[in-house]
């Protein structure tokens, strides 16, 4: 991309991730949740945000 084009879609504001991951991690720490592995938190929290996502159809979104 050069200067003059502008995203299709604006990119989600690294404070606001640095924010989520760090109080996703602090919960996890302090449940003692696994990351990976056997029921792992990371793959609960993505399917949680696939399924919440705008534009889903029956459990999966139209773009990714």
């Amino acid at each position: 991309m050069t200067d003059n084009e502008t995203p299709a879609v604006e990119p989600v504001e690294d404070k606001l991730v640095d924010e989520v991951v760090e109080r996703l991690m602090d919960r996890a720490d302090a449940s003692g949740a696994a990351l990976l592995g056997e029921g792992e938190l990371l793959s609960e929290v993505t399917q949680a945000v696939l399924e919440r996502a705008p534009g889903r159809r029956d459990g999966r979104t139209s773009r990714l």
